[in-house]
Formats: C-alpha cells, sequence, structure tokens
C-alpha cells in the first residue's frame, strides 16, 4: 500500500507539473500569436508602404521624362534664338548699310544745304523783328513810322522777307518729304497739306503775303484802323505758326511750347525791332525833346517785353531739356546756353547804361542832345548784339539734342 501511496503521490506530482508546463506553454503560445499578429499587421504596413513607393516611383519617373522634354523643347528654342540673333545681327547690319545709302541718297538729293536754310530763318527773324518793331513804334512809341517808310525800300523789303521766307522753307520741306530738289517739289505743292506741319507753313505763307500786301498799301496812304487790326491780327497768327513748326511743337508739352515761343517772339521784335525803328526811322525825324519822350515810352514797352522773353525763355528751356546737364551735354544746350549769356550780357549793360545816363539828365537838363547821342550809340550796339543772337537763334532750329 504504500509503494502505491508512493505511486499516487508522484502521478499527482507529475500532474501539477505538466500542469504548470501546460499553462506555461499556454502563454507562450498566446504570445506567439500576438507576435504572429504583429507580424502581419506590420506585413501589411510594409505592404502598402511598398505600393505606395512603387506609385511614387512611377511618377517620379513621369515627371523625370516631362522634364527631359521640356529641357529638349528648351534646348530647341535656344537654338531657334541663336538663329534669330544671327539673322537680326544681318538685318541690323543692312540696316547700316541702308541708312548709309540714305545719307548719301540725301546729300545728292538734298533740296538746300544748311547755310542757306540758316540764312532763311535768320532772315525771316530779321523781318519779323522789323514788323514788330514798325507795330510797336507806330501803336506805342511814335505814331507816323508807316508814313516816314513810305519812300524807302525797308518796307519793301521786309514785305519780301515775310512772304519769300515761308515760301522757300515750304518749298525745302515738300523737297525733304518727297527727296526732290526745291524746283522738283514744285510738282508736289498741292501735297503740302498732307500734313500738319506741311500746312502750318502753307498758312505762314498765306498770311505772309496779306501782311505784304498790307504793307505795301501802307505806303500809298496813311492806315486805317482797319488796316492796323488787319496787320495785327495777321502778325499774329504768322508767329503762331512759325512757333508750331519748330521744336515747341516737336518736343514735349507743345500745349505750352507753342504759345511760349509765340509770346517769345512777339517779346523779342518789340524789344529789339522797336528799338531798331526808333533808332534809325524815328529818331532822325523827331526833335530832342520828342526824341526823348519817344525813348522813355520805348522803355516802358521794352521791360514788359524783357520779362516775357525771359519767362518764356525759362519754360521753353525747361521744356526742351529739362535740366541743367543737358545745356553741357548737348549740341542744342550749349548753343541756347551761349544765347542766355549774351542775352544776359545785353541786358545787363544795357540797364547799367541807361541808368547811367538817365542819372546824368536829372543833374543837368541842358545836356538832353549829348545824352541822346549817347543813347543812340549805345542802341545801336545793342541792336548789333541782337542781331548776333538771332545767328545764334538761327542755328538752334537745327542743333541736335
Amino acid at each position: 500500500c504504500s509503494d502505491v501511496a508512493g505511486v499516487v503521490a508522484a502521478v499527482i506530482q507529475s500532474s501539477e507539473k505538466l500542469r504548470e508546463e501546460h499553462e506555461a506553454l499556454q502563454g507562450t503560445v498566446a504570445a506567439l500569436e500576438a507576435d504572429q499578429n504583429k507580424v502581419a499587421e506590420a506585413s501589411d504596413e510594409a505592404r502598402l508602404l511598398s505600393e505606395r513607393a512603387i506609385e511614387r516611383l512611377g511618377e517620379g519617373t513621369a515627371l523625370i521624362q516631362s522634364s527631359l522634354g521640356q529641357i529638349n523643347s528648351l534646348l530647341e528654342l535656344v537654338d531657334t534664338l541663336g538663329q534669330h540673333v544671327t539673322c537680326v545681327s544681318a538685318a541690323m547690319e543692312q540696316v547700316r548699310r541702308s541708312a548709309k545709302d540714305i545719307e548719301d541718297i540725301a546729300d545728292t538729293t538734298n533740296p538746300a544745304p544748311e547755310p542757306l536754310r540758316w540764312a532763311l530763318r535768320l532772315l525771316g527773324f530779321l523781318a519779323l523783328m522789323g514788323l514788330g518793331g514798325l507795330l510797336i513804334n507806330e501803336l506805342h512809341i511814335v505814331e507816323g513810322v508807316f508814313g516816314a517808310l513810305r519812300d524807302r525800300a525797308f518796307l519793301k523789303i521786309i514785305a519780301g522777307a515775310l512772304v519769300a521766307v515761308p515760301l522757300l522753307q515750304m518749298l525745302i520741306f515738300l523737297g525733304e518729304v518727297f527727296s526732290t530738289s526745291i524746283f522738283g517739289s514744285l510738282a508736289h505743292l498741292f501735297d503740302i497739306f498732307d500734313t500738319t506741319p506741311g500746312s502750318m507753313r502753307a498758312v505762314r505763307t498765306m498770311l505772309g503775303g496779306v501782311l505784304a500786301y498790307q504793307l505795301l498799301t501802307v505806303m500809298r496812304g496813311e492806315p486805317t484802323v482797319r488796316d492796323q487790326r488787319l496787320v495785327l491780327a495777321a502778325s499774329g497768327l504768322y508767329v503762331l505758326t512759325q512757333a508750331y513748326t519748330g521744336h515747341s511743337r516737336s518736343r514735349s508739352i507743345p500745349l505750352i511750347g507753342i504759345p511760349a515761343d509765340a509770346v517769345h517772339l512777339i517779346a523779342v521784335s518789340v524789344w529789339l525791332g522797336g528799338l531798331a525803328i526808333l533808332i534809325f526811322v524815328a529818331a532822325p525825324l523827331l526833335e530832342t525833346r520828342d526824341l526823348w519822350r519817344s525813348f522813355e515810352r520805348y522803355s516802358q514797352a521794352a521791360k514788359i517785353a524783357v520779362i516775357a522773353l525771359v519767362v518764356t525763355g525759362i519754360i521753353q528751356t525747361l521744356r526742351l531739356h529739362g535740366g541743367i546737364t543737358t545745356l553741357f551735354s548737348q549740341s542744342h544746350g550749349r548753343i541756347l546756353l551761349l544765347k542766355i549769356l549774351v542775352v544776359a550780357l545785353m541786358l545787363r549793360l544795357g540797364d547799367l547804361n541807361r541808368r547811367r545816363i538817365t542819372a546824368r539828365m536829372k543833374d543837368n537838363p541842358n545836356l538832353m542832345g549829348k545824352r541822346l547821342a549817347q543813347i543812340t550809340k549805345m542802341a545801336t550796339t545793342e541792336v548789333a548784339t541782337g542781331g548776333v543772337v538771332l545767328a545764334i537763334t538761327a542755328a538752334l532750329v537745327t542743333a541736335s539734342f
């Protein structure tokens, strides 16, 4: 019995041990199942990631192929651009040769050389100064100036220049447009109204004819109020059309430039033209005291004219150049600067001399005749210097910017 009890106890002990091992095995199996589940999940994620990586690789391959296609297109464009640059270079060379040919043709078909153009501009300015001087003297300074010129060629010269200068300039303009001579431009005379500058030149020529007719009419009798008004109106339009055909229209802000240039021309005509007519035409006909009073009336008009001259000159300088630097760097600016310096010197010397002579007159009125002789001499110098200014102005028209 004792043996059986020992066996039973051993069996019981073995059963308990087996039970413990079974429980441990169950835990191991559970852990293995959990690991298996994790491995399965990791495998699924790895499969998904692999699929996504494959998709991204496909997209990258497509992008690379597209980029390669764009690079090829860019290389083709660069090659085409190089061909175009070569063509443009050849075209520019052709343009340069054509421009040289055009210059050669222009030299052979130039309707008028520059010295002739300059002389016409100067003659036109002088005629305008003479006309303005006659008008300001007749209306404000010395009445009867027109009558004093009745038997003189001076009035005929002014009348002829007022017609001839714009007519020749109109023909030269047509010659430039149609590349022909002055005589050849006569065949295109009716084409002058095809352009605005041409129309203004034609109108100025017709106004010159009206002025010439009126001036020659005055030579045959005393001017009436109607004659004076007609001459004044035609003169204003004449000046306006002359301003319209120059830099006043072709450069910036023409709405300011054209009237400013017209006022500038009128002011110069009153200042220089009025002084020239007073000295050379009216002075020999007047008594000493009448001449002195005439000089005083002229001085009043000249002050207003000089103010207008300075103001419009500043406007034109700023409009044409916009600053000081181009006055030194451009041909037009340097010529304009020379003109400004000469005009400033004229104004300064004229003012100093008039002040000195007027002061001496107050101290000793009996020296009026001697002082008038000094004023006449000074004014003659001023008029001569004004002629230099007009010559410089005539050169400004074609000066390059």
